[in-house]
């Protein structure tokens, strides 16, 4: 049974899920050139780093337990699917100190210090392909959860 906090988190995901897919969608728009002239004086590269800043940073929101955990509403919505859900939680579990260090000091609350803004950003791009799976395999599940 969900609590009315629940519900609210669910509704509150939902919204974020959404702009999450939107986001996604722009970035391969962006990517592959189907989104229209390109800002004039500014590269697609740089475009494309900005939507995926905030991208990344909207994922970080939706999973972080110190966000939506969306992980542990979903274990109380879908029981049937507890295994399922544990193991595309375990599949992000490693790149989620990066990406709430990522949130936190460059996409969100830029840090003051450059230094402490930039580091993160690095380290995110040492480990970019990793992320975007992991995030993809985010969004595969959550379709599939809201089909049922």
């Amino acid at each position: 049974m969900l609590t009315d906090k629940d519900f609210g988190n669910y509704l509150a995901y939902r919204f974020k899920l959404n702009e999450l897919i939107h986001l996604h969608l722009l970035f391969h728009a962006l990517n592959d050139g189907s989104c229209g002239e390109s800002i004039v004086g500014v590269s697609k590269e740089q475009v494309l780093m900005s939507v995926r800043t905030v991208a990344l940073a909207w994922f970080s929101t939706v999973v972080d337990k110190n966000g939506l955990d969306i992980f542990n509403l979903w274990l109380k919505m879908y029981p049937q699917y507890q295994k399922r859900i544990a193991f595309y939680r375990s599949l992000l579990e490693p790149h989620l100190v990066l990406i709430r260090t990522f949130r936190d000091r460059t996409a969100f609350h830029a840090q003051p210090t450059f230094l402490k803004f930039f580091e993160p950003r690095v380290r995110f791009l040492e480990k970019v392909k990793d992320v975007a799976k992991a995030v993809q395999k985010l969004l595969d599940l959550a379709k599939f959860l809201v089909k049922r």
